[in-house]
């Protein structure tokens, strides 16, 4: 389950913000001040909606303390004025836009952060190994992996690997590939 923090000094905003994403699954705390946001992002979140209601300086500073704790968070910051948030989007928010939202465009940013967030994670899953590795038998393998998974069929493995199904092709033919050399019957 998705965590998001989401904090501000209004109660009905935080609420209304709260209810409205815990209808869509995600485990929400509301803090009215930013030492409990930044108490609960110490255990972890996925997201964190500032919601500054007039406090341009405290949303300052609890954007610069939330990417100090992680600076891989998705911050939203609902700014009073339009300096606010792009002063926000300068500091590193993910988004920040002139409050009040809609609670669909509020669910729709949170959704598209934690998913922001989850790719920034999977990309940095992994790490070079000290003595270097053979790049072209790295992609060679990666191929035959993913065309092994998708049973041969080239849309699906381009797909996988985030790239055209021309690419893949491209790849085969410089490996000198074809399904029945991988293991797989192409569909």
């Amino acid at each position: 389950m998705d965590r998001v923090i989401v904090v501000g000094s209004d109660g009905n905003v935080r609420r209304q913000l709260g209810d409205g994403l815990r209808t869509q699954g995600h485990d929400v705390v509301e803090c009215d001040t930013g030492e409990a946001a930044i108490a609960w992002l110490q255990e972890a979140a996925d997201a964190l909606i500032i919601s500054s209601a007039g406090e341009p300086d405290s949303a300052r500073k609890l954007l610069a303390q939330a990417l100090a704790v992680d600076a891989e968070l998705s911050v939203i910051v609902l700014a009073s004025t339009t300096e606010e948030a792009i002063e926000a989007l300068r500091a590193g928010a993910f988004y920040a836009a002139r409050s009040p939202l809609n609670s669909e465009e509020i669910l729709l940013l949170t959704r598209r952060a934690i998913e922001a967030r989850a790719a920034k994670a999977k990309r940095a899953e992994y790490r070079l190994p000290p003595q270097g590795i053979d790049f072209r038998e790295l992609e060679r393998d990666v191929v035959v992996q993913a065309l092994r998974l998708a049973h041969g069929n080239q849309t699906r493995a381009a797909t996988l690997l985030g790239m055209t199904r021309d690419q893949i092709r491209y790849r085969m033919a410089k490996f000198g590939m074809n399904a029945d050399r991988v293991g797989v019957h192409a569909a």
